[in-house]
């Protein structure tokens, strides 16, 4: 059948036939041999497939059913994100189950030699490139007999040769959830970053005024007020008429309130609005029995004109 097969023996599980009956099983491609750990590891991955055959690890897989659950490390990053949880092989993990020729059998005594042959292997790495940074430290910081006489004075031990196993792997436990966590502070950072990227090119831009823009409004300033040049160009939603134009307004409204109305409606001439002109009327305040003073200074000066006065008021009002 075509596409990724489990390398071990009698393991009929391909990739497709796993994606068709739609099972829960992965394929985990063989570790690298990058350092000695690595390549024991690789080693004891291909001594359980049982191949009699010379096949290669490079491009062969192992099916999920051959793992325990205790050999995947958690999927802290998906978890948080809310995403579809992966199963994440340890870097140590080998493949214990459902192997040929293991029908209801424990554990043998050289498997569990192994793992524990693997562990040691690693802590001891470990130790070295600590021994190693701690040395170089030293060295340039202090003599021989200066950290020797710090050694004796604090009582310092050597490292024990002994290895506790189980805090080893609750310490490793930590270090890999925190490295999770750290993993994903840094694709929620990156993800920050994008959206405040993208935020910032749609902040809209100033607009510039160009030549012909600045042409245009100094021709109307000939005839318009800054105000009313605001209303035609729609720059505000609502204007602060100065003293002066509402003078201007008022009066023309009070000529004749229809032509008032039909050159602001009609013929689009900026002018504040009806409602603005009777607010503006409201604030006016005018001294009690104004036109009886107007009529009396009227007829008085009626009683002093001439009869060459009466005759030019007579032809200004014919005309």
């Amino acid at each position: 059948m075509p596409g990724r097969r489990c390398a071990v023996f009698s393991c009929n599980n391909s990739a497709f036939a796993t994606k068709r009956s739609k099972l829960d099983i992965i394929y985990h491609n063989f570790p690298k041999a990058k350092n000695p750990v690595s390549k024991n590891t690789l080693k004891e991955w291909v001594l359980r497939c049982r191949r009699a055959d010379n096949f290669n690890p490079a491009n062969s897989s192992i099916c999920s059913i051959h793992f325990k659950d205790t050999d995947y490390d958690r999927d802290l990053r998906n978890e948080l994100l809310g995403l579809p949880v992966r199963k994440l092989l340890k870097k140590s993990a080998i493949p214990t189950l459902n192997l040929p020729g293991q029908e209801d059998q424990p554990i043998s005594e050289r498997e569990k030699r192994f793992e524990a042959k693997v562990k040691i292997e690693q802590e001891c790495h470990r130790k070295e490139e600590i021994d190693k940074v701690l040395s170089e430290e030293w060295k340039s910081v202090l003599p021989a007999t200066k950290r020797q006489s710090i050694l004796e004075r604090n009582n310092i031990q050597p490292l024990q040769q002994n290895i506790d196993h189980k805090e080893y792997e609750k310490l490793l436990d930590k270090y890999n959830s925190l490295r999770t966590d750290m993993k994903v502070l840094k694709r929620k950072l990156l993800l920050q970053n994008k959206q405040l990227k993208y935020y910032k090119k749609r902040k809209p831009k100033k607009e510039k005024i160009t030549f012909e823009e600045d042409k245009s409004v100094n021709a109307l300033r000939r005839v318009f007020t800054n105000n009313q040049i605001d209303m035609i160009l729609k720059r505000k939603k609502r204007i602060n008429w100065s003293m002066e134009e509402m003078n201007k307004a008022f009066a023309l409204y009070c000529l004749c309130k229809k032509s008032y109305v039909y050159v602001k409606t009609k013929l689009n001439y900026p002018l504040p609005g009806l409602s603005t002109l009777r607010k503006w009327a409201l604030q006016i305040k005018a001294q009690p029995d104004l036109l009886g003073h107007v009529c009396s200074f009227l007829k008085e000066a009626e009683e002093n004109v001439t009869d060459h006065e009466i005759i030019v008021i007579n032809i200004e009002a014919d005309e």
